[in-house]
């Protein structure tokens, strides 16, 4: 759940960028910006052809996500390799700290 919301967005009349859309879908933007997109993808036929896209992704991911045989195991060596990788890295900061 968004704090306060992205500010960030494109200006009134800017282009409806993919990476908006996204934005708007996961629910990051603020409230007004929010709106504002909804209203403007009522006349913006690709723009809400690019939504719904994004929205059949987002529903396939979700239905894949809850299929255990949509994926193999990971191999031991993949694993191994990925723990040690984690395991030299330096520690990251923490926010705020």
């Amino acid at each position: 759940m968004p704090d306060e919301g992205r500010t960030d967005a494109a200006p009134p009349d800017g282009p409806i960028t993919p990476e908006l859309l996204a934005d708007l879908q996961a629910g990051t933007l603020d409230a007004e910006t929010a709106a504002r997109l909804w209203r403007r993808l009522r006349t913006d036929p690709a723009a809400a052809a690019t939504l719904a896209a994004l929205d059949r992704v987002r529903r396939d991911l979700a239905h894949l996500g809850g299929d255990d045989a949509s994926a193999g195991g990971v191999p031991a060596a993949v694993t191994a390799g990925v723990t040690a990788a984690l395991r030299a890295a330096p520690p990251h900061p923490r926010p705020g700290c």
